[in-house]
């Protein structure tokens, strides 16, 4: 096929009779010219009828142009690139699947084009010749076809541009508008000025600021999804913190995503995100029936594998790797509990819960919220009033001079290490090495927020000094241990909190009273009806607190087996008792010995558990 201009399209000079049917008639030679039968000129897409009782340029459309054939990277769902002008005159493009051709004589595609504001002729012959010419075009450039943000080899797809350098041309193609609204107005060096400037001192906008910044990383590194969710009473200002983050990318009122959506329509927004931020307000939208899966699929960053139209299994749909911040008065935890859920510890750590307050004094709490100081705008509400009336005009700047200053080639090869450098830093700082897998975890997602916002500092994109963004990491990473109870499992937590429960409720009722020096007990306490084993009180002296007593409790192994080891193996739970001190052990055996009353002479096997070894204060000393 072959494009003209229109300088072969000049009029003749002679009147335009019926039979041209109101087109220009071309001289001789033109309709002979190498077997051309289309063209292309601003005017529009014309035709050459080779019938000899016609032989005349008939008009199909304004213009339409194909700029190159594309395809995925894998080679498929090959298509046809076109520009066009909408009937405003605004350029449009499309990307046509190839297989739209095949139904009903490309009738689809005739529809879209005219529903995108094309201008076709109505005349009934145009349909044909105008699906010829755009399955007939052999555009020699190519183009690679993504439906996702984010990395693309050394190359960053933006919802308007392409950042770096692919190795061919990247179009995004989506059935809909991008969901990743992205949006700049202003300029960076005012929003550095009345926006980055007042997250110094208040560790969780800063936090929030870093977080922003640390999705595109996590692709260089080959790190996973990682979420944050600030909870809080009311009015602390937890959606300020999401809308200041958002508007590192664009507008705080368009860019932000809500947590009220079916798990399919959370797929498509994670993947329109993709190595972005990903903001989910108000976790309480969100169906707690189905929470605990969402938390799931969102941090595994790929959706549900779905079948073809044979029945067999196809790709996944949607894939992403995000960070993602979100924000509600209540835990994942409660809200699974409310429908009789239980969390799992992978759904704890894909969704790592954040204090909104750093205060303990209740007026400070009040007054300032989740901030530390209020830069003197009178209190924390008046702060955050000013900070959303700011990032409403100012936003959208800082992520696209991120992008470019981690694509500069001085910095783009070498900045994993400095990553690790600084992630490294934070680890030796945050954990001791007595720190469960689970917490190691958590603070190696901590550490990246850590780490991004240290380079956005080292570039210039924000106006904070070097280390601020490390130190509001660290901050907010210990009030999340506090938060969680210590470096310990998830696992560990459970059995402990679970054993003390037990011991508390029916440390009366279910062991009976052994407080005498022999093996007899108390024949005047009430009878214990389902004994689980023997309760001693022992007393203590100190020289500082005084007198005191602690109860031990001998348990029978099959108590322990069925009651304090529901849902475990009975001897993980004996290890993590064990573990914590607060077993008395035989040796290496975890089960003691002891002359139990009524048990005959001999020592009976048996779980003896130390009751003070179990409560926070102990546990705060054993950690130490």
């Amino acid at each position: 096929m072959k494009k003209t201009t229109a300088d072969s399209l000049k009029p003749t000079g002679r009147p335009q009779s019926a039979s041209t049917n109101g087109r220009k008639k071309p001289a001789a030679s033109q309709s002979k010219e190498e077997g051309a039968r289309y063209r292309v000129d601003k005017s529009g897409v014309w035709w050459f009828d080779a019938n000899p009782k016609v032989s005349l340029w008939k008009r199909l459309c304004d213009w339409l142009e194909v700029v190159a054939q594309s395809r995925t990277d894998a080679g498929r769902e090959w298509g046809a690139l076109v520009r066009f002008k909408d009937r405003d005159g605004v350029e449009r493009e499309w990307n046509i699947p190839y297989e739209l051709f095949g139904s009903d004589g490309g009738t689809e595609v005739v529809k879209k084009l005219l529903s995108m504001g094309l201008k076709i002729e109505s005349d009934r012959y145009v349909r044909r010749p105008l699906i010829e010419y755009l399955m007939g075009s052999d555009v020699s450039s190519r183009v690679t076809l993504v439906n996702k943000m984010g990395w693309h080899g050394n190359a960053f797809m933006l919802p308007d541009r392409v950042l770096g350098t692919p190795a061919e041309p990247l179009h995004y193609y989506s059935d809909a508008p991008s969901i990743c609204r992205m949006a700049e107005k202003g300029e960076l060096a005012d929003w550095q000025e009345k926006v980055a400037s007042l997250a110094k001192g208040n560790d969780l906008v800063m936090f929030a600021i870093s977080a922003a910044f640390a999705a595109p990383l996590l692709d260089l590194i080959g790190a996973e999804t990682c979420g944050f969710h600030f909870v809080g009473d009311s009015s602390l200002g937890k959606s300020t913190l999401l809308k200041v983050a958002a508007s590192v990318y664009g507008g705080p009122a368009d860019y932000p995503r809500t947590w009220r959506a079916t798990d399919n329509a959370l797929e498509a927004t994670a993947a329109a995100h993709s190595d972005c931020l990903l903001i989910l307000d108000e976790i309480g939208q969100c169906d707690p029936r189905i929470i605990g899966e969402t938390v799931y699929m969102l941090g595994n960053g790929q959706g549900k594998a779905r079948a073809n139209d044979r029945g067999g299994a196809r790709d996944i749909q949607h894939r992403w790797r995000v960070v993602f911040l979100s924000s509600g008065e209540r835990t994942l935890l409660d809200h699974m509990t409310d429908v009789g859920k239980k969390p799992q510890a992978g759904m704890e750590m894909r969704l790592l819960t954040v204090p909104a307050c750093l205060h303990e004094d209740e007026q400070d709490r009040k007054r300032l919220g989740i901030y530390q100081t209020d830069h003197n705008y009178n209190g924390g509400a008046a702060l955050s009033d000013h900070l959303i009336s700011t990032v409403a005009d100012l936003h959208g700047t800082a992520f696209p001079a991120f992008l470019q200053a981690l694509l500069e080639p001085s910095r783009f090869g070498v900045v994993a290490e400095r990553i690790r450098t600084i992630r490294l830093r934070f680890m030796a700082d945050c954990l001791s090495e007595k720190a469960s897998g689970q917490a190691r975890r958590a603070a190696d997602k901590f550490s990246l927020v850590a780490a991004a916002g240290e380079l956005a500092t080292e570039w210039g994109v924000t106006s904070w000094e070097p280390g601020e963004a490390h130190g509001a990491a660290v901050s907010c990473f210990v009030a999340w241990l506090h938060r969680r109870g210590g470096e310990g499992s998830h696992e560990e937590r459970e059995i402990i909190d679970a054993v003390r429960y037990l011991l508390e409720v029916y440390g009366e009722s279910r062991f009976t009273r052994w407080d005498s020096e022999d093996s007899r007990i108390d024949d005047h306490a009430p009878r214990t009806m389902e004994r689980w084993g023997f309760r001693r009180t022992l007393e203590q002296n100190s020289q500082l607190d005084g007198k005191s007593t602690e109860s031990l409790f001998y348990v029978f192994p099959g108590a322990f087996k069925e009651s304090f080891a529901k849902g475990h193996d009975p001897k993980r739970v004996a290890r993590v008792l064990a573990d914590l001190g607060a077993l008395e052990c035989d040796g290496e055996r975890l089960q003691g010995r002891a002359r139990l009353p009524g048990m005959g002479m001999k020592q009976t096997r048996c779980y003896i558990i130390k009751a003070a070894a179990l409560y926070p204060d102990a546990l705060a000393k054993q950690a130490a």
